[in-house]
């Protein structure tokens, strides 16, 4: 048998909840106590289809063209491809355990671990549907999906309030659309005064606290007599600020809180999820399973690479906050300050010996490197040459050196008759024997000797 969480919930927890949503809760309690609800529930019903976890993967391979791609789905991730993407989805009131069919977040988290352990799944997309719920279990689950070795998107139809919180971990959030609406980041709870309907049916309250017990609850008591500075100051904003802190941290980098403060409770809609940070990106259900799986080949990428890359790849979230706001950035979107940041924080975490340039100094160092290996060619066939011309010229001025020793008057070949030889003298004779060697045939062609 088990106890009726709802209804326990919703009169003793704080909660992270969309206002419009909890307003909802309080007609059920209300037909609860009226009809006489029971302190205990039969068996807990069978969970729907539509929130049971499953596994999808491309046919045809990825495709920026949704029609060339086809998508199969698999209820057992035994049965699916490696590099499939695990689907789990995150509907309705998100309490931590189980009640009324839907998966509490110990069982959505237990199964994001399931998932991300699992030899066949690549990524994973968390579907988001939720106004939020109560604050206990959901920084457990948030740090689940802040975790996961695998990537993770966060696909966001509705994500508000405790759903943020779990959802900003994620290495990529994908807003629905138009209609999504994200955001709520804030905490709250409602008391509702049963005394005049305790009366009514005959119950009187008592509350008793030890000796030493004079702070016990005492929060709550003054909130009842209309006094909610203690019960605001030493609960809810503790609470808050845990919840503030947990989503700048997921999400540093892409907050600009100045320009627009998300942080007071407000929900945004459409474009302007974007434009204020809570999401990086717009799209559907398909587009968001897509960006999925390119992530999880891009990881598996540096996982082949190398294990001390995968490490420090992007996907270690908490790690390295300023490199992992890059993740689902184009390149023109990616600023020098950007880059700046990013290896500063490298620095800080002490590695010095690597850093991160933009794709354009990428292209310009490639480019330069080939320059280089062109001119060195290049210089090493000069020096080549140079080398045997001037092996060639020592052994041209040796043969000089040795002609020029022979005596002037003896003849270099046979004497002609008279006066045959013309005006053309000995030392004539000889020069041209000295021109018409090998070596001094090429240096005549050569321009340096010219």
């Amino acid at each position: 048998m088990q106890v009726n969480r709802i209804l326990s919930a919703v009169l003793s927890q704080a909660w992270l909840i969309d206002p419009i949503a909890a307003e909802g809760l309080l007609p059920i309690v209300v037909n609860m106590l009226k009809q006489g609800a029971p302190a205990q529930l039969g068996e807990e019903p069978e969970e729907s289809e539509s929130t049971k976890p499953y596994a999808l993967a491309f046919v045809n391979g990825v495709s920026v063209d949704a029609k060339a791609s086809t998508m199969m789905s698999y209820s057992s991730y035994d049965d699916a491809p490696a590099g499939s993407i695990a689907v789990t989805t995150v509907s309705g009131t998100m309490m931590r355990n189980d009640y009324c069919g839907s998966p509490g977040t110990n069982t959505l988290g237990q199964r994001i671990k399931e998932a991300d352990a699992h030899p066949n799944i690549g990524a994973h997309l968390v579907r988001f549907n939720t106004p939020g719920g109560t604050v206990d279990g959901t920084e457990a689950f948030a740090s689940i999906i802040g975790q996961t070795q695998k990537p993770l998107v966060a696909f966001a139809e509705s994500m508000c309030s405790a759903g943020y919180w779990a959802g900003s971990g994620a290495n990529l959030i994908v807003a629905a659309g138009k209609t999504a609406g994200v955001g709520s980041i804030g905490t709250m709870i409602s008391l509702a005064s049963f005394d005049k309907y305790y009366k009514e049916i005959g119950i009187e309250v008592h509350n008793i606290r030890a000796t030493k017990s004079r702070d016990k609850n005492q929060g709550y008591y003054e909130a009842m007599e209309g006094k909610y500075e203690k019960l605001r100051t030493e609960s809810l904003d503790p609470i808050n600020e845990a919840f503030l802190s947990s989503v700048q941290e997921n999400r540093e980098g892409k907050l600009n809180l100045k320009k627009e403060d998300v942080l007071t409770g407000k929900v945004y809609y459409g474009q302007s999820i974007v434009d204020v940070g809570l999401a990086d990106e717009i799209g559907n259900f398909d587009y968001a399973v897509r960006r999925a799986q390119e992530l999880a080949q891009d990881h598996s990428s540096s996982n082949q690479t190398s294990i001390h890359n995968q490490e420090m790849s992007i996907f270690s979230k908490n790690k390295f906050p300023k490199l992992s706001a890059l993740a689902g950035k184009k390149s023109e979107e990616i600023t020098a300050e950007d880059i700046q940041a990013v290896n500063e924080e490298l620095t800080a975490a002490g590695i010095e010996n690597a850093g991160v340039i933009s794709a354009a100094q990428l292209t310009a160092f490639e480019a330069a490197e080939k320059d280089v290996t062109r001119l060195t060619a290049e210089n090493k066939t000069l020096t080549t040459a140079n080398t045997k011309l001037t092996t060639d010229l020592e052994a041209a001025n040796k043969e000089v050196t040795r002609l020029g020793a022979l005596d002037g008057a003896t003849p270099t070949g046979t004497p002609k008759a008279g006066n045959e030889m013309g005006e053309e003298s000995a030392d004539d004779e000889n020069q041209k024997l000295i021109d018409a060697l090998p070596h001094n045939q090429a240096l005549a062609g050569n321009p340096l000797f010219n």
